[in-house]
């Protein structure tokens, strides 16, 4: 279970783009947690945002936020579906996400909460595509690693993202 606890850490870093402003929550299971039951994925899939092929910056900003919604819903859910099409094969944050999830979901376990949401976003320009910051936020949750596991508290977090959308 100390693999899928390092992978998960290995997520929150990757996923925060290895930039110093990142930092992850605690990994050390809750004692007095007891196992319990694999909650009955609520999630429904996002909507793929309208202006999903125009080269605007608003179109980017939209993808990005898309992209957070979608993987909610596999982090959620274990579906990794929609993370599949819309994550570019060079994504390393997107890899590690879609792995990990697998891992965890595979071997019965899940996450509850610990959903992010996408603060203010500002972009930059270029000719080559947009980079783009923005201020994530996630709310406090549990991992499950396995079916059977004792859950794992995830903190909440507040951090800066950055990405490249060409």
């Amino acid at each position: 279970m100390r693999l899928l606890s390092a992978a998960f850490s290995a997520l929150v870093v990757v996923l925060c783009f290895g930039l110093a402003s990142c930092g992850s929550g605690s990994a050390e299971p809750d004692a007095s947690a007891k196992p319990s039951a694999s909650p009955t994925p609520t999630a429904t899939p996002p909507t793929k945002p309208a202006n999903w092929n125009e080269p605007t910056p608003e179109a980017a900003a939209d993808f990005v936020g898309y992209w957070i919604d979608v993987f909610n819903f596999a982090y959620a859910t274990g579906d990794l579906t929609e993370l599949k099409k819309i994550s570019g094969p060079d994504c390393e944050a997107c890899n590690v996400a879609i792995e990990v999830i697998s891992k965890v979901y595979g071997a019965g376990g899940y996450v509850k909460g610990n959903s992010w949401s996408a603060g203010e976003i500002t972009l930059e320009i270029e000719p080559e595509g947009v980079f783009v910051t923005m201020e994530i936020a996630a709310e406090p949750g549990e991992l499950t690693q396995s079916k059977g596991a004792l859950p794992t508290r995830l903190e909440p977090m507040e951090r800066t993202f950055y990405a490249w959308v060409d």
